[in-house]
């Protein structure tokens, strides 16, 4: 008898733990999450992995899953130098552009607050990505603080003068 509800307290645990296991394995990581994954593997030099990650939360977004501002331009700042260091640069600043149009569709004003807080650097990778973003069936254009158009003039008169 002692044999017996043993072996009922022992099949119940392991029903219990492959019950729980399977549920676990249901569950899929948020898209912060995977950000974080992406960031952390980009940092590692680990630009498989980072790529792999990024392309999964643009796949998403392009599924309809709405990825905040936020994350949107940090997906397209790590697609964009993951460009750099591999041969898909055109491949990702097309992906990249896709996270920010989808962001920019659905929160213009909260996406420019986000592109503002960032440094200066960043700001200007997001800038170019989000000219390339402007279609004509966009309703509303992100505003930029008056120091991008400073700097955007700044640069064209430099243009200018080189061509002189």
């Amino acid at each position: 008898m002692f044999y017996m509800s043993r072996h009922i307290v022992l099949h119940s645990l392991v029903l219990l733990a492959a019950s729980l296991l399977m549920g676990a394995c249901d569950q899929r990581p948020d898209s912060q999450s995977l950000l974080q994954d992406a960031e952390t593997a980009y940092a590692s030099h680990n630009y498989d992995e980072a790529q792999a990650l990024c392309d999964t939360l643009v796949l998403r977004a392009r599924g309809g899953e709405q990825l905040g501002p936020d994350v949107a331009c940090r997906v397209a700042l790590i697609l964009v130098r993951l460009g750099e260091v591999t041969n898909l640069e055109d491949e990702n600043t097309a992906a990249a552009w896709q996270s920010l149009r989808m962001a920019l569709e659905a929160t213009p004003d909260t996406l420019a607050d986000v592109i503002r807080r960032l440094p200066p650097d960043d700001q200007a990778t997001l800038m170019m990505l989000t000219r390339l973003n402007v279609r004509p069936d966009t309703t509303v254009a992100a505003e930029y603080p008056d120091e991008y158009h400073a700097l955007e003039s700044e640069s064209n008169s430099l243009s200018e003068d080189e061509l002189h």
